[in-house]
Protein backbone atom coordinates (compact mmCIF):
# COMPACT_ATOMS: atom_id res chain seq x y z
CA UNK A 1 0.00 0.00 0.00
CA UNK A 2 1.20 3.98 -0.69
CA UNK A 3 2.79 5.43 2.48
CA UNK A 4 0.59 8.49 1.45
CA UNK A 5 -2.66 6.36 1.39
CA UNK A 6 -2.03 4.56 4.61
CA UNK A 7 -1.28 7.94 6.86
CA UNK A 8 -4.14 9.34 5.41
CA UNK A 9 -6.43 6.01 6.30
CA UNK A 10 -5.08 6.02 9.75
CA UNK A 11 -5.58 9.90 10.09
CA UNK A 12 -9.14 8.74 9.22
CA UNK A 13 -9.69 6.24 11.41
CA UNK A 14 -7.83 7.51 14.70
CA UNK A 15 -8.12 11.03 14.75
CA UNK A 16 -11.51 11.92 12.65
CA UNK A 17 -13.03 8.31 13.59
CA UNK A 18 -14.88 8.16 10.28
CA UNK A 19 -14.16 4.96 9.41
CA UNK A 20 -13.41 1.67 11.54
CA UNK A 21 -9.77 1.04 13.21
CA UNK A 22 -7.74 -1.36 11.41
CA UNK A 23 -4.75 -2.42 12.70
CA UNK A 24 -3.53 -4.95 10.69
CA UNK A 25 -0.12 -4.44 9.20
CA UNK A 26 1.05 -1.67 11.33
CA UNK A 27 3.51 -3.17 13.29
CA UNK A 28 5.33 -4.32 9.80
CA UNK A 29 5.45 -0.38 8.71
CA UNK A 30 6.27 0.51 12.08
CA UNK A 31 2.90 2.28 12.82
CA UNK A 32 2.16 2.79 16.47
CA UNK A 33 -0.39 4.13 18.18
CA UNK A 34 0.84 6.17 21.48
CA UNK A 35 -1.78 6.99 24.17
CA UNK A 36 -0.83 9.88 26.91
CA UNK A 37 -0.94 7.66 29.32
CA UNK A 38 1.84 5.46 27.96
CA UNK A 39 4.19 8.45 27.52
CA UNK A 40 3.53 9.14 31.32
CA UNK A 41 4.59 5.83 32.02
CA UNK A 42 7.70 5.35 30.25
CA UNK A 43 9.39 8.30 31.97
CA UNK A 44 12.40 7.75 33.86
CA UNK A 45 12.06 8.39 37.64
CA UNK A 46 14.55 10.86 39.04
CA UNK A 47 17.12 10.02 41.37
CA UNK A 48 16.88 11.48 44.46
CA UNK A 49 20.30 13.60 45.27
CA UNK A 50 22.41 13.04 48.83
CA UNK A 51 22.82 16.21 50.79
CA UNK A 52 26.39 16.92 51.05
CA UNK A 53 28.31 15.53 53.83
CA UNK A 54 29.40 19.17 56.07
CA UNK A 55 32.41 17.49 57.65
CA UNK A 56 30.84 17.09 61.36
CA UNK A 57 29.91 13.60 61.11
CA UNK A 58 31.55 10.10 59.93
CA UNK A 59 31.11 9.85 55.91
CA UNK A 60 28.87 7.14 56.07
CA UNK A 61 26.05 8.72 58.69
CA UNK A 62 23.36 10.86 57.45
CA UNK A 63 22.04 13.53 60.53
CA UNK A 64 18.52 12.23 61.16
CA UNK A 65 16.13 15.42 60.74
CA UNK A 66 12.72 15.83 62.49
CA UNK A 67 9.61 16.20 61.03
CA UNK A 68 8.98 19.87 61.76
CA UNK A 69 12.49 20.66 60.79
CA UNK A 70 11.30 19.11 57.16
CA UNK A 71 8.24 20.72 57.06
CA UNK A 72 9.72 23.89 57.80
CA UNK A 73 12.14 23.46 54.99
CA UNK A 74 10.09 22.51 52.58
CA UNK A 75 7.43 25.88 53.68
CA UNK A 76 10.57 27.52 53.28
CA UNK A 77 11.07 26.29 49.66
CA UNK A 78 7.96 26.50 48.52
CA UNK A 79 7.47 30.03 49.42
CA UNK A 80 10.59 31.20 47.80
CA UNK A 81 9.71 29.03 44.65
CA UNK A 82 6.15 31.04 44.61
CA UNK A 83 7.62 34.56 45.21
CA UNK A 84 10.20 33.88 42.36
CA UNK A 85 7.33 32.68 40.11
CA UNK A 86 5.35 35.78 40.77
CA UNK A 87 8.16 38.02 40.34
CA UNK A 88 8.78 36.23 36.45
CA UNK A 89 5.12 36.47 35.60
CA UNK A 90 4.60 40.12 36.54
CA UNK A 91 6.03 42.29 33.39
CA UNK A 92 9.45 44.10 34.08
CA UNK A 93 8.13 47.99 33.71
CA UNK A 94 11.10 49.40 31.10
CA UNK A 95 13.67 51.53 32.38
CA UNK A 96 13.47 54.77 30.60
CA UNK A 97 16.94 56.52 29.36
CA UNK A 98 17.68 59.36 31.46
CA UNK A 99 18.33 62.56 29.66
CA UNK A 100 21.35 64.00 30.59
CA UNK A 101 20.69 68.40 30.24
CA UNK A 102 24.12 69.92 29.23
CA UNK A 103 24.81 72.71 31.23
CA UNK A 104 25.28 76.18 29.81
CA UNK A 105 29.08 75.76 31.32
CA UNK A 106 29.64 72.67 29.31
CA UNK A 107 28.26 74.78 26.64
CA UNK A 108 30.50 77.20 26.30
CA UNK A 109 33.32 74.60 26.46
CA UNK A 110 31.77 72.96 23.38
CA UNK A 111 31.04 75.60 21.50
CA UNK A 112 34.65 75.79 20.22
CA UNK A 113 33.82 72.39 18.47
CA UNK A 114 30.73 73.47 16.66
CA UNK A 115 32.92 76.25 15.05
CA UNK A 116 33.61 73.31 12.45
CA UNK A 117 31.40 72.17 10.02
CA UNK A 118 33.98 68.65 10.03
CA UNK A 119 33.96 66.89 13.28
CA UNK A 120 36.72 67.45 14.99
CA UNK A 121 40.25 65.38 15.42
CA UNK A 122 40.85 62.88 18.59
CA UNK A 123 43.21 65.19 19.81
CA UNK A 124 41.03 68.47 20.17
CA UNK A 125 38.10 66.23 21.18
CA UNK A 126 40.04 65.00 24.26
CA UNK A 127 41.47 68.64 24.85
CA UNK A 128 37.95 69.48 25.20
CA UNK A 129 37.46 66.57 27.57
CA UNK A 130 39.95 67.42 29.92
CA UNK A 131 37.93 70.78 30.61
CA UNK A 132 34.62 68.89 31.06
CA UNK A 133 33.52 66.76 33.40
CA UNK A 134 33.88 63.19 34.44
CA UNK A 135 30.81 62.58 32.61
CA UNK A 136 31.64 63.11 29.38
CA UNK A 137 33.04 61.13 27.04
CA UNK A 138 34.54 60.87 23.30
CA UNK A 139 31.31 59.21 22.22
CA UNK A 140 29.02 61.27 24.30
CA UNK A 141 30.99 64.66 22.40
CA UNK A 142 30.49 63.44 19.21
CA UNK A 143 27.13 62.75 19.42
CA UNK A 144 26.66 66.41 21.44
CA UNK A 145 28.95 67.58 18.13
CA UNK A 146 25.81 65.71 15.63
CA UNK A 147 22.78 66.84 17.39
CA UNK A 148 24.12 70.44 17.13
CA UNK A 149 25.42 70.90 14.09
CA UNK A 150 22.56 69.82 12.64
CA UNK A 151 20.61 72.04 14.22
CA UNK A 152 22.86 74.88 13.57
CA UNK A 153 22.97 73.98 9.89
CA UNK A 154 18.68 73.92 10.08
CA UNK A 155 18.81 77.04 11.23
CA UNK A 156 21.04 78.63 8.21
Amino acid sequence: MDGLKRIKEIFRQEVIKTEAINTKGRRVLSVMKTKISDLSKNKKPRKNTVPKNNGNQSSGVLPIQSNEQVLQSVKGNLKRASIELDNQNEPQPKRQRIRIITTEEEKQILSCLLQKEIISTETEINEVLSKLSQEWNIKRVKRYWNNNIRHKKKSK
